[in-house]
């Protein structure tokens, strides 16, 4: 049986596609487009679930309401930018799921990442980042994270919501 989350990813690389066909193949697509949700069905795979998981699930999720606000175009209405060549519907899915990328990529995964690792120190567990460098990078990707949350909602037409 095939999970929903590889339904997602197999949806998404039919959209992405699209953008191939116009553009030929990039790296840049592969490292955007194909790379994360590979990797993301992967992890949400996990079983039983973690913290990586949920996360993961969490972005798959994510791109999935993408599809869906890309065929309502009231709910965003400056929503795109990815390619002006591109059908509308696939160009505000390609942007959706660019800014659940930012925010996943600089925001989420490095807090995940940083909070997992001060979770093993109070446990008493080894850890490869030291509390100090978790404490600097917690802060460092929050003030990264706020300004990947206010660039992806201006620059990408997440805001404002009609």
């Amino acid at each position: 049986m095939i999970s929903k989350n590889l339904w997602t990813a197999v949806s998404f690389f039919v959209i992405a596609a699209h953008l191939v066909i116009l553009r030929g193949v990039e790296i840049g697509q592969i490292l955007l487009f194909v790379l994360p949700v590979i990797a993301a069905v992967a992890v949400a795979q996990q079983d039983p679930a973690t913290r990586s998981s949920r996360i993961a699930r969490s972005f798959l999720l994510l791109t999935s309401i993408g599809m869906i606000v890309a065929e309502v175009p009231w709910l965003f209405p400056q929503l795109g930018g990815v390619d002006p060549n591109l059908p509308q519907q696939i160009d505000r899915a390609l942007t959706w799921y660019a800014a659940v990328y930012l925010i996943f990529f600089f925001c989420v995964c490095p807090i995940h990442l940083f909070t997992a690792s001060l979770a093993c120190h109070a446990q008493g567990q080894f850890a490869e980042i030291s509390v100090f460098t978790c404490w600097l990078g917690l802060f460092t990707a929050s003030i990264i994270g706020i300004g990947t949350v206010i660039v992806a909602s201006s620059a990408l037409g997440l805001w404002p919501v009609m």
